[in-house]
């Protein structure tokens, strides 16, 4: 195993050899992994490599069958699960909006949630909707389903970070979207991370996005975590077959425009 390549000195997330069962199949096998306070980490994988389940395992939508994960140096098996998903950042695939409710109705549900005022309910759901580039006089009151993809996974995001999460996870946040519309969007989420001083958590089978975007990536296959570090120690040193595996198509596209551009 090739050692993380970030410095843990007070690791926000850590996972302490977790597995995780759905009857007999092990989607979780004895995962041990740290996401440093500040970083922004990708876990990649396969269909069925357990990188999914393991970004539920933090949220605490799955509890582990074994090991332990800890947030902040805190066991998260002896919090309140709602107190604990309210502190976290969730975003899925198209944002995952509530149909009936407005644009500025998803984005407040956890501040509401969270007893706010309603001027500082406003307040943030305005200001996060003006960072994703969503003008709050244009989106504020428009339903879910009269938005482009695009947008929808904009205000995932928005509402994500309205409760002020200290954490951000991403599960497959991109892999919807147009390539231009999938760039510009990474490259906003990447720039809100470092704005608002998050640790961000993402999921994601685009290895390419991994490589743009994350401090480390954390390499899965058949629910074992067989590498993690830093993009360019990666790309120049897999660890195994599988990690190369997984590469391969990004070499082929590197290949590919090196070869288009020319000597």
């Amino acid at each position: 195993m090739v050692p993380a390549a970030l410095p843990v000195a007070m690791p926000s997330i850590v996972l302490d050899h977790v597995t995780k069962r759905f009857g007999d199949h092990v989607a979780v096998d004895d995962v041990s992994l740290t996401f440093p306070d500040g970083s922004f980490s990708c876990i990649v994988g396969g269909s069925g490599s357990g990188k999914t389940t393991t970004l539920k395992l933090i949220n605490r939508l799955h509890d582990p069958d074994g090991g332990r994960v800890r947030v902040g140096g805190e066991d998260i098996a002896g919090i309140d699960v709602i107190a604990h998903r309210r502190r976290v950042g969730w975003a899925i695939q198209r944002g995952g909006l509530l149909p009936h409710r407005s644009v500025g109705d998803n984005v407040a549900i956890v501040p509401r949630l969270l007893g706010w005022p309603p001027d500082r309910i406003a307040e943030t759901v305005d200001r996060l909707l003006d960072r994703v580039g969503l003008p709050p006089d244009r989106f504020r009151a428009r339903a879910p389903g009269a938005l482009s993809g695009g947008e929808q996974q904009r205000v995932g995001v928005a509402r994500a970070l309205a409760g002020e999460p200290d954490i951000l996870l991403l599960d497959e946040p991109f892999g919807a979207l147009d390539a231009e519309i999938r760039v510009k969007l990474q490259d906003d989420v990447r720039s809100l991370h470092e704005r608002f001083g998050l640790t961000t958590v993402m999921v994601t089978h685009d290895m390419v996005a991994a490589l743009r975007l994350a401090d480390q990536v954390a390499v899965m296959a058949h629910g074992r975590l067989r590498q993690v570090d830093a993009p360019r120690a990666l790309w120049n040193a897999p660890a195994d077959d599988a990690v190369a595996s997984l590469l391969a198509p990004a070499r082929a596209h590197a290949d590919w425009l090196r070869d288009l551009a020319g000597p």
